[in-house]
């Protein structure tokens, strides 16, 4: 395995390790933390990768919390029949709900949201419908969560076309 940024080892069998910067060293324009708050938040975006418009490189989450780990959700009703059939931007928003109720239940919001990952089946439908304004990154627009958007040949029904999870970091009170 051929790893970047690292220094050349002798043992073809052992490959050198990442050369990486200091753990959690972000530039100074992308911490953000509010001062009520007991949970600090930082966004970590090293000045030598490009910048995401839309979301940090990672989130650092410190202080007195409980964290949320949410299944992947799936448009579906509560048979677990696909809703929405061949509308990805309505399946988009189903799941979106759905990850919301979750959120609720447990005691959290969007704005506790530190990472979002999506599975959808067509990768330039989905691009498309956010380009236009048809879909956005779930979670609070101030402090936006880490997220990876990742195209798979099937989820667990022939009709999903998308497939949301979250982590979410809750306050403890």
């Amino acid at each position: 395995m051929r790893r970047l940024l690292a220094p050349a080892s002798s043992d073809p069998l052992r490959p050198a390790p990442m050369a990486h910067p200091a753990p959690w060293a972000p530039n100074s324009a992308s911490t953000s933390s509010e001062e009520t708050s007991i949970v600090e938040r930082t966004h970590i975006n090293p000045a030598a990768l490009h910048r995401f418009p839309a979301m940090p490189r990672a989130v650092r989450v410190s202080g007195s919390t409980t964290t949320l780990y949410c299944s992947g959700m799936t448009p579906a009703d509560r048979e677990y029949r696909a809703v929405h059939v061949g509308d990805l931007r309505a399946q988009y928003e189903q799941v979106k709900a759905d990850c919301g109720m979750v959120l609720d239940e447990a005691g959290a919001d969007w704005s506790d949201v530190v990472s979002v990952r999506t599975y959808v089946r067509d990768m330039d439908a989905f691009v498309k419908l956010h380009r236009e304004g048809l879909t956005s990154v779930p979670g609070d627009a101030g402090k936006p969560p880490c997220s990876t958007v990742i195209e798979v040949s099937r989820l667990s029904d022939p009709d999903f076309l998308v497939e949301m999870e979250v982590v979410a970091v809750i306050p403890d009170e």
